[in-house]
C-alpha cells in the first residue's frame, strides 16, 4: 500500500534485483536508502514465508464461533498470517447473515503516525542538539475482524468460511496442506477423482404442503475432486419446484354441448389458465330505432350470427328483411320491420371470454359451448427438463438444471469439479417424477473378482446360445410363438391372475408366509463380556492446566440420549395386482440361497437388502441426559421431521434425566436416521436411529454433536485394545458437566465420527484428582491413531497438561522432552482444530482384559404359530478373530439350534409355542464381541406355489414344449398345466424326459402334443416343504 507522507522518498523496486546497499565513504546518505533496505528485507522475508503460509493462516487461536439461528459471531483473539507477518488480531463480535456463504476474515489497516500523532516520537536524547526534535515517522498496520462486504476499509483477507450458518472446516498445517493436496491431485488424475464409495442413493419423498419437492440422501461416503467426503445420516433436501412455462394461445377443441363438459388439453402439467373462448347463444329484447331502416345495437361485440328476429308471431326473414352488419341487426333492406320503438327478441350466437370451471394440472371444464363449435383455450404448461443434484467438494449440495423442451430435455452436463448424485426428470407431477441414482460408484475388488467370474459365464452362456441356435435353424417345426422368463422379476408373468411362488435371485420357488414384525429382543443396552480394568497408555505428568472452554462460546454440552430400540428392521410391502409380493418370502430365499453351501451358481451379495425398502411408524422409548432440573423438549425432529406431536414425555428431574417414548414416521427410506431432541433451556443431543432392510447388520459407531468448544489428545495404539475407561487429572471442576469421548482422526485430526462416550456430572467431579469416565467396551486397532476429545460448556473447567520444557512439581522433573507421541489440540467447533505441538493432556487409558471369554445370555422367549422359518437380525460388532456371537434358539417341541445373525433356520416341523432365545458371546483375552440389537423374524413355508405365464401365440392344432433347469430334492415335485386365453379347465402337460447339469440340477422337459386353441399359457406348480423345497430357472415355452 503507497505511504502518503511529506518528505518520505522510497524507490524500492523488485523488477530491478538490487541485491544490496552499497554504502561508500565520503558520500552522504540518504533516508530514501534507509527505507529502501528496510523494504528490501521486508520483501525477501515476505517471499520466504509465503512458500509456507498463506494470507488468512491461523497461526494461533483466532477462531470464530457462529450461531447458526442468530448469525452473532464471537472472534477469538490470536494471531494471523497476512501479507507477510504474522499479525496478532484482537477480539470482536460481528452479526453475520445465517443464509448463504459468508466469508469472515481480517480487514487490514494501516496508519502513518508522526511527532503530531505520537509525541513520544520526538528525539528522547537530552544533551543532543536533536534533543525533542521530530524524526523519522512510523508505518502502522493491524488487522481487525470482518466479514466480505461489510463496508470497512482496508484490505479484506478472507480466514473461515461459513456456509448457512455452519463454520466450514479448514487445516492449519501447510505442510498438510500439501499432502491432501497431494493426495487429491493423485485420486483426480488416476480416477478423476469424483466417485461415491458407498451409500449417496437419493430417494424422491413427498412434496411439502407448500408444493416444494423433498429428496432425502442416504449416508455414504464418496470423494468430490479428491477431497474426501462423509455423510453420517440421511440429508434431507428441500427445493422449490420452479418450472419451466411454455405459453399455448387458442388451443381448439371441439364442443359436445352446452353443459359442463370436460376439457382435457394437449399439454400437461398445466400451470395456469388464462382463459377460455367459447361459442354461446343468447335471447334478447331489443327496441327498435326511431326511425324505418336503423341498426339496433347487440349487447355483445362478438356477434357470430343471427339466429331469428321475432315480434310476437312474426319471425322476420334475414338477408331479405334484416341482415348482420358489424355485429347489429341492419334493418336498412326493403323487406319487412317492426315498428319503430316497438320491441322485437333477438336471438344470436357470439363468442364468449370464460373462466375455467374446476381447473387441474390435466385441463378444466366448461359450461355453455354450444354443440360442433370450437373451444379456444389460453393456457400456461410446465416443460419437462432435467435436472441434476451433485456434492460439492466442501459436502454441501447443489443443483443444476437443464434446457427445458417439449418432448426431449437435455440433461445438463455437471462441472468436472463436482460428483453428480442423481438425475431428476422433472414432470412437475409426484408419480411420475424420475429420479435416476446415476453417480459414479467405486467398484471394490470383491466387485471385480465376481465380475471375472460372470465373465467365464458369459462365455459358456454365449456357447449355449449357439448351440441353441443352430437347433433352432435346423427344426423342420414352424415356431408360433416363443415365451422365456429368466426369473429377473415378475414382469413375464400373468399379472392380473392370483399366483403364489416366489421369484428370486434369478430363481422360482416356495413362498414364505409370515409377518415381518421382528420382536425385538434387547432393551438398548450392549452386551459384552465382563471385563476387568487396566491401565494401558497414560501420560501422567503434570506442568500447569488448560481450559477446556475458555471462551464459554457456546450452549450446553450435547445431552446423552438412549434409544429403545434403536434399530428396527422392517420392510414395509405393497401388493402388486393378484401376484403375491411376498418380501418376507424374498427375505427367506436370499438368506436361504446366501448360506447354501452345495450351489456354486449363486453370489453371495455383500449387502442382503430389498429395493425401495420403506420405514413403519413404532414406538422408541428413550432415556436422555444432562438436562436442566425441570426442562422439558420443545422440539424434536426425525431425519429433518417435526414429530413432536407424537412425543409422550415430562419434564426433567433433579439429575437431569427426561424419559418418555415418540413414534417413528413411516414411509420414508431406510437407513441411518438422526434423531434431535431441544429442550425448552437450550439443552440438545442427537442419536441415530437405523431403520434397515438388512439382516446383515453392523454396529453403527457415526454419531453426531453439535459444535462446542472442545479440547482433543491424539493417541496411537501400539497394539489392539478393547477400552472402557478415560482418566482426566481435573484442576478446576467448573459447575457444568464434562463429556469425554473418543473418536477417530484424519491427516491426525479429530473427526464427528465418535466411538465411545462418557459423561461426568460437575457433583461427580473432584478437583485436583483423576477423574475416570466410563465407556462402553470399545475395540481400538494396533497403529490407528484416535483422538481423546474432553467437552464442556462451561469457562472455567480445566485439565492438567504437560508442557516441553516446564517443571512437573508433583514428580520432581523437568519435561525435557515429548511425553506422549499424540499432540494437543484445540477448537471451538469440534470441527477445525488448533495443534499444539509441545503440551500433552494429562490422562489415564482404561484398557480391559477378560478372563472368561464365554458369555451366555437369555434373550426371553417369542411367542410363535406354525412357524418353520427363522432368522435372527441382529446389531453387532465382531472387533477381532475369536469372537463371534451365535444365537441358541430352543423350540417348542425342546429342539435346540444354533444360528448366525442373518442365517436362516428351516424346520421339518411346524413349531407353535414360545421360542426360547441364547446369545452365545466368544471372545479372547484381549477383545469381546459386542450385541447392541436382536430381533427374531418367523414364519411359515408354503407347501405349494404356482407360477402362471403370460398367453402365447399358438395354432390350432400344435405341440406346447416346457423346458426349465430344477431342483428338487426328497419328495419335492413340479408338474405343468396349460389353458387357453378363454379360460376353462387346466390340461396337464406330460412329463417326458430330465437332463443331469449337475450339483442335483436337472433340465426337464414336458410336452402337450394336439393343444387345440389358438394361444396357450402355462401354469406351474411347485410342491414340496420346508426342508425339501424345489427351485426353478431358465423357463422356455415353444409352441410349434
Amino acid at each position: 500500500m503507497a505511504i502518503n507522507l511529506e518528505h518520505y522518498y522510497n524507490r524500492f523496486d523488485p523488477a530491478k534485483n538490487f541485491e544490496e546497499h552499497l554504502f561508500r565513504a565520503g558520500y552522504a546518505m540518504q533516508s530514501a536508502e534507509f527505507c529502501e533496505v528496510q523494504t528490501s528485507f521486508r520483501d525477501r522475508l515476505q517471499q520466504i514465508a509465503d512458500t509456507m503460509l498463506k494470507d488468512g493462516d491461523v497461526v494461533r487461536d483466532a477462531q470464530i464461533i457462529v450461531d447458526p439461528n442468530t448469525g452473532e459471531t464471537t472472534c477469538q483473539a490470536g494471531k494471523l498470517y497476512l501479507r507477510g507477518a504474522v499479525r496478532s488480531i484482537a477480539a470482536n463480535s460481528l452479526t453475520i447473515a445465517t443464509s448463504g456463504t459468508v466469508y469472515v476474515g481480517a480487514y487490514l489497516k494501516d496508519q502513518t503516525v508522526t511527532e503530531v500523532d505520537d509525541p513520544s516520537l520526538r528525539d528522547p536524547a537530552t544533551l543532543v542538539r536533536n534533543y525533542n526534535e521530530p524524526g523519522a515517522a512510523r508505518w502502522k498496520v493491524w488487522p481487525v475482524w470482518g466479514y466480505s462486504g461489510d463496508g470497512q476499509s482496508g484490505e479484506f483477507y478472507p480466514v473461515w468460511t461459513v456456509i448457512d450458518g455452519v463454520v466450514q472446516p479448514r487445516t492449519f498445517d501447510t505442510t498438510l496442506d500439501q499432502i491432501l493436496a497431494a493426495i487429491a491431485a493423485y485420486d483426480v488424475e488416476s480416477t478423476g477423482g469424483c466417485y461415491v464409495v458407498s451409500g449417496f442413493r437419493v430417494v424422491r419423498l413427498d412434496d411439502t404442503e407448500t408444493g416444494d419437492q423433498v429428496f432425502s440422501i442416504m449416508p455414504g461416503r464418496a470423494r468430490v475432486n479428491g477431497v474426501g467426503i462423509t455423510l453420517a445420516t440421511s440429508r434431507r433436501v428441500v427445493r422449490a419446484a420452479s418450472a419451466d412455462l411454455s405459453t399455448v394461445t387458442a388451443e381448439p377443441h371441439l364442443s359436445s354441448g352446452p353443459a359442463q363438459q370436460r376439457v382435457d388439453l394437449n399439454n400437461s402439467p398445466v400451470a395456469s389458465i388464462a382463459s377460455l373462448q367459447i361459442t354461446k347463444q343468447k335471447t334478447v329484447t331489443v327496441t327498435h330505432g326511431n326511425y324505418s331502416g336503423a341498426i339496433d345495437d347487440l349487447p355483445d361485440e362478438t356477434v357470430l350470427t343471427i339466429e331469428s328476429c321475432t315480434q310476437g308471431a312474426t319471425t322476420y326473414v334475414q338477408n331479405t328483411d334484416y341482415r348482420l352488419t358489424s355485429g347489429n341487426v341492419d334493418w336498412s333492406l326493403p323487406g319487412a320491420e317492426p315498428a319503430p320503438g316497438s320491441t322485437y327478441t333477438c336471438v344470436y350466437t357470439y363468442v364468449a371470454t370464460v373462466s375455467p370451471e374446476l381447473p387441474d394440472a390435466t385441463g378444466c371444464s366448461v359450461t355453455g359451448a354450444l354443440a360442433g363449435t370450437l373451444i379456444l383455450v389460453n393456457y400456461e404448461w410446465k416443460l419437462p427438463r432435467w435436472d441434476l443434484l451433485f456434492l460439492k467438494s466442501d459436502g454441501t449440495i447443489g443443483w443444476m438444471s437443464g434446457v427445458p423442451h417439449e418432448t426431449q430435455p437435455q440433461r445438463p452436463l455437471a462441472p468436472e469439479t463436482v460428483l453428480p448424485l442423481c438425475s431428476v426428470y422433472q414432470t412437475w407431477a409426484q408419480s411420475t417424477t424420475i429420479v435416476l441414482s446415476d453417480g459414479v460408484r467405486m467398484t471394490s475388488m470383491q466387485d471385480l473378482d465376481e465380475i471375472k467370474s460372470q465373465l467365464g459365464d458369459l462365455y459358456d452362456l454365449v456357447a449355449i446360445e449357439r448351440l441353441r441356435t443352430d437347433a433352432v435353424v435346423s427344426e423342420p417345426a414352424a415356431k408360433h410363438g416363443v415365451f422365456v422368463d429368466p426369473f429377473n422379476d415378475d414382469d413375464m408373468r400373468d399379472l392380473g391372475l392370483a399366483q403364489t411362488a416366489e421369484i428370486f435371485n434369478n430363481t422360482l420357488t416356495l413362498p414364505v408366509t409370515g409377518s415381518l414384525d421382528g420382536a425385538s429382543l434387547l432393551d438398548g443396552s450392549p452386551i459384552s463380556l465382563a471385563p476387568t480394568q487396566a491401565i494401558i497408555l497414560s501420560q501422567t505428568y503434570r506442568t500447569g492446566s488448560r481450559e477446556i472452554n475458555p471462551y464459554d462460546a457456546f450452549g450446553p454440552v450435547p445431552a446423552t440420549i438412549t434409544l429403545n430400540p434403536s434399530e428396527d428392521h422392517y420392510i414395509k410391502v405393497e401388493e402388486i395386482t393378484q401376484v403375491s409380493q411376498n418380501r418376507w418370502g424374498r427375505l427367506f430365499n436370499l438368506l436361504f440361497w446366501l448360506w447354501r453351501p452345495s450351489n456354486p451358481e449363486v453370489d453371495v451379495l455383500s449387502e442382503t437388502e430389498l429395493p425401495n425398502a420403506r420405514t413403519r411408524a413404532i414406538s422408541v422409548d428413550f432415556t436422555l441426559g444432562g438436562f436442566d432440573q425441570g426442562e422439558e423438549i420443545s422440539e424434536l425432529l426425525f431425519d429433518g421431521i417435526d414429530i413432536i406431536s407424537s412425543l409422550t414425555a415430562g419434564a426433567a428431574n433433579a439429575q437431569g434425566v427426561i424419559t418418555g417414548t415418540f413414534t417413528t414416521p413411516a414411509d420414508i427410506p431406510v437407513g441411518a436416521k438422526l434423531v434431535e431432541f431441544t429442550g425448552d433451556q437450550g439443552n440438545h443431543g442427537t442419536a441415530v436411529f437405523t431403520a434397515s432392510a438388512s439382516l446383515r447388520t453392523i454396529r453403527r459407531t457415526v454419531r453426531r454433536s453439535l459444535p462446542v468448544d472442545p479440547q482433543a489428545q491424539t493417541i496411537i495404539m501400539s497394539s489392539d485394545a478393547t477400552v472402557n475407561g478415560l482418566d482426566v487429572w481435573i484442576t478446576d471442576k467448573g459447575s457444568r458437566d464434562i463429556v469425554a469421548q473418543i473418536r477417530t482422526t484424519t491427516v491426525g485430526f479429530p473427526t464427528r465420527e465418535i466411538l465411545a462416550e462418557g459423561r461426568l456430572k460437575a457433583s461427580e467431579l473432584v478437583e485436583g484428582a483423576w477423574n475416570r469416565f466410563a465407556f462402553p467396551p470399545t475395540f481400538l486397532r494396533e497403529g490407528e491413531e484416535y483422538a481423546l476429545v474432553i467437552i464442556t460448556d462451561d469457562a472455567t473447567a480445566s485439565t492438567a497438561i504437560a508442557e516441553l520444557g516446564k517443571w512437573d512439581a508433583s514428580a520432581g522433573r523437568w519435561i525435557t522432552q515429548q511425553p506422549n507421541v499424540g499432540v494437543f489440540l484445540t477448537s471451538a467447533n469440534a470441527s477445525t482444530w488448533t495443534p499444539h505441538q509441545t503440551l500433552d493432556l494429562a490422562f489415564r487409558l482404561v484398557g480391559t482384559s477378560f478372563n472368561t471369554t464365554t458369555l451366555d445370555v437369555d434373550l426371553g422367549v417369542v411367542e410363535v404359530a406354525d412357524a418353520t422359518d427363522f432368522v435372527v437380525a441382529a446389531t453387532q460388532s465382531i472387533p477381532a478373530a475369536g469372537c463371534s456371537i451365535v444365537f441358541e434358539l430352543t423350540m417348542p417341541d425342546a429342539t435346540v439350534h444354533l444360528v448366525e445373525a442373518g442365517q436362516p433356520l428351516s424346520l421339518s416341523t411346524p413349531q407353535t409355542g414360545d421360542v426360547g432365545l441364547v446369545a452365545k458371546l466368544r471372545g479372547t483375552s484381549t477383545a469381546t464381541p459386542i450385541l447392541s440389537g436382536a430381533q427374531l423374524f418367523w414364519g411359515e413355508t408354503a407347501t405349494t406355489g404356482t407360477y402362471i405365464t403370460r398367453v402365447i401365440a399358438a395354432a390350432n392344432p400344435s405341440t406346447v414344449t416346457v423346458r426349465f433347469d430344477a431342483l428338487t430334492p426328497g419328495s419335492s415335485s413340479v408338474t405343468v398345466d396349460c389353458q387357453s386365453s378363454a379360460g376353462g379347465a387346466w390340461t396337464s402337460v406330460p412329463f417326458v424326459s430330465g437332463e443331469q447339469l449337475g450339483d442335483d440340477w436337472e433340465s426337464l422337459l414336458y410336452r402337450k402334443t394336439s393343444w387345440g386353441s389358438t394361444d396357450v399359457r402355462v401354469r406351474i406348480t411347485l410342491n414340496g416343504s420346508p426342508t425339501a423345497r424345489p427351485v426353478l430357472k431358465n423357463l422356455r415355452v415353444i409352441v410349434t
